[in-house]
């Protein structure tokens, strides 16, 4: 997602090249294609209905009229006898009948006043005008529209509601040759819209697809190779990539759940994090309807998603965050946006200020005061939920209580709207875009209620299990159909989306920034957050605790200081190594040098760091690690470090690990860390004991062919992923935007970070590739998955830092197909 990329490149090869200095990039493309955000558009059920596009309209403009005018001119109160919370009433236009011209801006009196000076007599609104620019351009524009409001007054719309029950409709006829459930209904689907069933992808797109969607991380090109055709096998095992799956996942209910490792409020307490208690979550695969009752119940660790953000200054009343819960709740879970109705009675639903205000009391020890536009109405919501027929909550219980309460009701068997949101958006994370659009509005129609339905039944049924009802989707022809380009974005919100087949989507920020660091060269060295596995990852867990022989070995008061500590290995002959990874931990904190090269530091010893040292490694027949750890005070001491180096043709790795054969010295030499230093004279280190004495578990002591590659997922955000589009996570995100911008085409031309990036990996590709035509070889498969075609050895002789650009900038990277 939101990166500028290429239409067509196959047909089309991007032309490169970098001016002289190498501080730059400039690059030059055919049929550049940028795609605009979706409408988010509330279906109105009338006689005449608006079009989508001024159904929005119609309800920003009024959202702006409700927040700066309905005060003076609203149900209580009519200043010069203008009213503008009704239709009629706001077409009349008040004691001048001027005030909204429909079709006539610039002779509306209201658009007239809002934008005059602040000092000038007539300004409206009186106590904040001018009002907004961003306001004041969208009443502009929905006055030259025409004014649209839907026919009647608002309280007479009728709006559309989803039902509530679950439901399991029969299999349509016809499909009895068909094994998969969503195929059957996609077929009466595709019978009614007289569409003839496209073909299916081949395997090298079929895994990329799946990888991606699974577990975020692009497919190995050996294993691509090597396919043997089984698609549910290489589902069922993409899904047994617990650590993955949840490291992937983890992004989308960060965003859902507005999680985060840094930002407003972390600092204060204001704010907690529930990313251990996620985490734990996803790789167990918890059930859907436990995951719901532990956020809204707030077990140990869960709390962070109720309790909100404390804003710090004066906020809106909309703001508390007995209201935060409440809109969570009903968005994430419901498909229901009450944020409107939590300031007023909302123009886009049937939700008043009182159902958000009940909803939210759940979450207060008493009746909650209710706002209406931050101005108090006098009245108080007692606790209740949207829909009385699921149950009522009692309104003078606990909080605690309350919350209990209100998870039984969201959970129980009757509410099949828990279900329907939840396969809704596993849906659109697979096909790029939901049964019903936008996601958080599931009052619209889908485009196969039969099929909503049914998925969302057969996911209540099994437990809520969120991977079985992933690998049924995944292992659909409907799924492994070629996918289709949209022109225009705004047709994927519009109600006459016709399915044919998954829609072509961008990489995620994090997708991106994960395969650029596996292709190109490590982004990221330290993680913001670290899993609670406290056990050690096979080839990590023969490490153990060692130290400096003194202090008779008592494992309580070895004196404070630095102290220095080697061992070597020599690679078995003729092996090349293709992959180095280190992680350790020191009480207190740790330097990591591999062949005399830095590759990690750690600071944290109850929490270990990772890194790639494969740079330090290539070229080599062994490795020496030199290791400085600093106990800061007397007391316990200890290192905990392990490195492991993988070979061309091999997956099981060699690993040097802390124990027997480490030495170690107190008062470190000159190039103590230097490959070629005598250490001979060093004492031999002693062995404390295993991982787990005397300092508990240590989080994050894990080595894999993974291990250290840091998942963006679990950093703090920074400018190339913000560049991308990942959000902060200060509100709710269900979705991300699709437009690709400036600001992403410059960072990818003249941007320092990816450039640099670039230039070291350029030089370790060499190294591993001496040969232009087998580097360009290996940069495809490890990139694109397959060989180069013909024409595209003239490619061999670029620069390989210009090589690799011009892949990443390709669709065929870019773009989920």
């Amino acid at each position: 997602m939101n990166l500028p990329c290429l239409a067509n490149a196959a047909e089309y090869p991007l032309q490169f090249r970098r001016d002289a200095g190498g501080k730059g990039v400039k690059f030059f493309a055919r049929n550049m294609r940028i795609l605009f955000p979706l409408l988010a558009v509330a279906t109105l059920a009338q006689a005449e209905p608006l079009s989508p596009e001024l159904a929005l309209l119609s309800a920003e403009a009024r959202g702006v009229l409700a927040h700066n005018c309905t005060k003076c001119h609203g149900q209580h109160k009519q200043k010069g006898g203008l009213r503008l919370d009704l239709r009629d009433a706001a077409m009349k236009g008040g004691e001048s009948g001027a005030a909204i011209k429909a079709g006539k801006p610039d002779e509306s009196e209201l658009l007239r006043r809002v934008m005059l000076p602040k000092d000038d007599d007539e300004i409206m609104p009186p106590e904040k005008g001018p009002l907004d620019p961003k306001d004041a351009a969208t009443l502009r524009k929905w006055i030259a529209a025409g004014a649209p409001w839907p026919e009647g007054e608002t309280a007479g719309i009728v709006f559309q509601r989803a039902p509530i029950a679950p439901r399991t409709p029969p299999f349509p006829a016809g499909t009895e040759n068909l094994e998969n459930p969503v195929d059957k209904f996609v077929d009466a689907y595709f019978r009614e819209k007289q569409i003839a069933w496209p073909a299916i992808v081949d395997d090298r797109t079929f895994l990329r697809r799946a990888s991606l969607d699974v577990i975020g991380l692009l497919p190995d090109w050996r294993e691509v190779a090597a396919f043997d055709g089984n698609r549910a096998k290489a589902v069922d095992a993409l899904l047994a990539r617990k650590q993955d799956y949840a490291a992937h996942w983890l992004t989308f209910w960060n965003d859902a759940l507005r999680n985060d490792y840094s930002g407003v409020g972390y600092i204060d307490g204001g704010r907690s994090q529930i990313s251990q208690w996620l985490h734990r979550a996803l790789s167990t695969d918890m059930p859907y309807d436990q995951f719901v009752r532990e956020l809204v119940t707030q077990v140990p660790g869960a709390e962070g998603f109720i309790k909100g953000i404390k804003w710090r200054g004066d906020v809106s009343a909309g703001q508390r965050v007995e209201l935060q819960a409440a809109e969570g709740i009903g968005q994430v879970f419901l498909g229901v946006n009450v944020k409107c109705a939590s300031c007023h009675d909302s123009f886009i639903s049937d939700y008043t200020l009182k159902d958000s205000h009940a909803l939210a009391a759940v979450f207060s020890d008493k009746p909650l005061d209710m706002f209406r536009c931050d101005k108090p109405t006098g009245e108080k919501a007692a606790a209740a939920f949207f829909w009385p027929e699921l149950g009522s909550i009692k309104a003078d219980a606990p909080k605690a209580e309350k919350r209990a309460q209100l998870a039984a009701i969201l959970t129980k068997k009757e509410n099949g709207r828990l279900a329907r949101v939840m396969v809704n958006r596993l849906w659109t994370a697979c096909f790029g875009r939901g049964l019903c659009e936008p996601v958080d509005a599931l009052d619209n129609p889908p485009w196969s209620r039969d099929l909503l339905d049914w998925l969302a039944a057969d996911f209540a049924a099994n437990g809520y299990r969120v991977t079985r009802t992933l690998k049924l989707i995944l292992t659909s022809r409907a799924y492994q159909l070629h996918a289709v380009e949209i022109e225009n974005a705004d047709d994927l919100a519009k109600s006459s989306f016709v399915f044919r087949g998954p829609v072509v989507r961008r990489l995620s920020a994090e997708q991106f920034t994960d395969a650029l660091s596996r292709i190109a060269a490590p982004l990221y060295r330290k993680r913001a957050f670290i899993p609670g596995d406290k056990g050690g990852a096979a080839f990590a867990a023969g490490a153990q605790w060692i130290w400096h022989d003194e202090a008779d070995g008592n494992i309580n008061a070895f004196p404070q200081g630095k102290r220095y500590f080697r061992a070597a290995v020599e690679f078995p002959k003729g092996r090349k190594p293709r992959l180095a990874r280190v992680v350790g931990t020191a009480d207190n904190t740790l330097v990591c040098f591999v062949n005399g090269r830095q590759v990690l530091d750690n600071k944290d010893w109850d929490k270990a760091s990772d890194a790639d040292a494969t740079e330090a490694v290539a070229g080599a027949t062994g490795i020496t690690v030199a290791v400085e750890a600093d106990n800061i005070a007397p007391g316990a001491a200890g290192l905990r470090l392990a490195i492991a180096v993988w070979f061309e043709g091999t997956k099981t790795p060699l690993v040097l690990a802390t124990g027997p054969g480490w030495r170690s010295i107190d008062k470190a030499p000159r190039g103590w860390e230097a490959l070629d230093l005598d250490d001979s004279q060093w004492t031999p280190a002693i062995t404390l004991g295993p991982e787990g004495l005397p300092w508990g578990g240590v989080n994050g002591f894990t080595l894999n062919e993974q291990s250290g590659l840091v998942r963006a997922a679990f950093v703090d955000n920074d400018p190339l992923q913000a560049v991308m589009g990942r959000p902060i996570r200060d509100q709710i995100n269900m979705s991300r935007p699709t437009q690709a911008t400036l600001l992403q085409a410059l960072t990818f031309t003249n941007g320092k970070t990816v450039s640099t990036l670039l230039d070291k990996a350029g030089a370790q590709w060499t190294t591993r590739f001496p040969d232009a035509k087998a580097r360009l070889t290996a940069i495809y498969q490890a990139a694109l998955l397959r060989e180069p075609r013909e024409d595209e050895f003239a490619f061999a002789a670029a620069a390989p830092a210009d090589l690799l650009w011009s892949v990443l900038l390709l669709p065929e990277f870019q773009l989920i197909r």
